[in-house]
């Protein structure tokens, strides 16, 4: 285990530690740069109340050691504070020196760079640095203070950084009203070719974020192992033969209709009782458990009554065979954890939304207990919006009000997706199966083999 302390800053170039063991040493180091309840903790002991803050990992001052950067305003008068705190060795992170960020007893707004006229742009996400060979980098920053009514005052700064000390000097400054321009594209070239001769721009990108555990979403770096847990995938589609049946024996269905014949279903599946899951007020009964080293799922299901026919589906599958596929929060809980889900290389997982039990385009009738929790919803999507697959369904809730099951209409049939939980109520395995089978059981016509399936498990 890495501890994190807080040292002074070397200056040096980094050691080889990469980008995500960096990372990661700033992500444990949190409880340093992190801000609780809009406050942000002065050196003098006080406390200041933000409006707005927001975090973002660079390297300004281009010496290989990534940063977080913190910025934040309070006051009518829009007034900033920043912070940086550099990855200083493993375990350890250092603050730098900002007294000279103060300029006039006022700092740059980092937050609104991208209102350079002519610099940047609010879908840039970036601030551009001017470097040359052999020299530290400089920035043009702004800093607007506001004195109501719209009016307010916008300097102009540049911004050197020297062994983790920035220093803001002022470049120029002018009033600003609701209707004038604060400066003209000329101006800004003026002050450029002024004040960086023979520099070349070079952009930094600045991805701002207010959770911090959003620091291990680095575009093009993937997501640190410490931080996020590993979402498994298997899919039965990848692993049939269809050639061998044997194969496609792992993913079965058939349609019940007596006590004999769901036996007869069952004991593809079991030699002996399984454990067994139920949820009352839903139209479903699974079953999980092991059968020769792989993990077995049943479900049966009644479509219109309690009683017969029945819906059966089973599935054999193995650990062994289950990729990375995702990572996710793991402090998450509930439906949040869907918005926690990021790719290997730190994207939001692209199935997200779909493996989510409902989603807010959806019109829902909502049917509910005594105790006004959420029995079952049933729902339509546009299908000119949203296509016809999964475009009605019904979501069903267990007696704690968790999503349970999803029974779901598409082009190849009806699909079907559970939710299966620990005993802490955290969300450890997403199942979704159905469509049309592959071809019928040669001794057994009654059942179809080589059924879609596919499972997203939460390692906790």
């Amino acid at each position: 285990m890495v501890f994190c302390s807080l040292a002074g800053c070397s200056g040096e170039k980094a050691d080889t530690a990469s980008k995500s063991e960096q990372i990661e040493t700033l992500y444990k180091a949190r409880k340093e740069w992190e801000i609780n309840d809009y406050l942000l903790d002065e050196d003098t002991g006080e406390e200041i109340e933000l409006e707005d803050y927001a975090y973002a990992v660079t390297d300004l001052d281009f010496d290989g050691r990534y940063e977080v950067l913190v910025s934040g305003w309070a006051g009518t008068g829009h007034f900033s504070h920043n912070r940086v705190y550099e990855y200083e060795s493993p375990g350890k992170v250092c603050k730098w020196d900002m007294d000279g960020m103060n300029c006039d007893d006022s700092e740059p707004d980092l937050l609104l760079q991208n209102e350079i006229q002519g610099i940047y742009g609010a879908e840039d996400g970036s601030i551009t640095a001017y470097v040359s060979d052999g020299d530290t980098p400089k920035y043009l920053l702004i800093d607007k203070e506001y004195w109501g009514a719209g009016e307010g005052k916008i300097r102009y700064l540049m911004c050197v950084i020297n062994d983790n000390e920035p220093k803001c000097s002022l470049i120029n400054s002018m009033k600003f009203d609701m209707e004038s321009e604060t400066i003209t594209e000329e101006q800004i070239n003026k002050m450029l070719a002024d004040t960086f001769e023979d520099r070349i721009a070079e952009k930094i990108s600045i991805e701002w974020f207010t959770d911090p555990g959003m620091i291990m979403k680095q575009k093009n770096s993937g997501i640190s192992q410490g931080a996020y847990n590993d979402v498994k995938y298997v899919s039965l589609i990848d692993l049939y033969d269809y050639e061998d049946d044997e194969t496609l024996k792992n993913g079965m269905c058939m349609e019940i209709q007596n006590s004999v014949s769901e036996n007869q279903f069952m004991s593809y599946f079991f030699e002996d009782q399984p454990d067994t899951v139920i949820v009352e007020d839903s139209k479903s009964r699974v079953y999980i458990g092991e059968n020769n080293g792989k993990n077995v799922f049943v479900a049966i299901i009644n479509f219109e009554n309690e009683g017969y026919p029945k819906y059966a589906y089973g599935f054999k599958y193995s650990l062994s065979d289950a990729v990375t596929e995702a990572k996710f929060d793991a402090s998450k809980t509930g439906e949040d954890i869907f918005d926690a889900l990021y790719s290997l290389e730190g994207d939001r997982f692209e199935k997200a939304d779909w493996m989510k039990p409902l989603s807010d385009d959806q019109e829902k009738t909502c049917f509910k207990d005594d105790e006004n929790k959420n029995i079952k919803v049933e729902y339509r999507a546009d299908p000119y919006g949203e296509g016809c697959y999964r475009e009605s369904g019904e979501v069903f809730f267990d007696k704690k009000g968790r999503p349970w099951y999803r029974d779901y209409y598409m082009t190849s049939g009806r699909g079907f997706s559970y939710y299966l939980y620990d005993d802490d109520n955290k969300l450890t395995q997403y199942i979704d199966f159905g469509g049309m089978p592959y071809k019928g059981l040669e001794e057994d016509e009654n059942i179809a083999i080589g059924v879609n399936f596919e499972t997203y498990i939460f390692e906790r």
